[in-house]
C-alpha cells in the first residue's frame, strides 16, 4: 500500500497487485480494519465525497447522475 497514504479516505487504497494482495490480507485478518472501512464508505457517502466518479461524469456530461433500479432499465 502507498507508504505516505494508505488511508486517504480511511478506507485502504491501493495501486498494484502487490498493494491490493497485501491490502485483502489485512482485512482478512483484521476483522475491525473491514469495519472501519465498511463505516468510513457509509459516512464518505453521506457527506457526500465518495461519489467522485459519479460527480466528474456529471460536469464532464453536464447530466445529473440517477441510480436507477434494475427492473427500470
Amino acid at each position: 500500500m502507498c507508504e505516505s497514504e494508505p488511508y486517504v479516505s480511511g478506507t485502504l487504497e491501493t495501486r498494484n497487485v502487490a498493494e491490493t494482495t497485501q491490502a485483502i490480507d489485512l482485512l482478512v485478518r483484521e476483522k475491525e480494519l473491514l469495519t472501519l472501512c465498511c463505516d468510513q464508505i457509509i459516512r464518505n457517502k453521506a457527506i457526500g465525497i465518495y461519489d467522485g466518479a459519479y460527480r466528474c461524469v456529471e460536469l464532464a456530461t453536464g447530466t445529473a447522475f440517477s441510480r436507477r433500479c434494475a427492473e427500470d432499465a
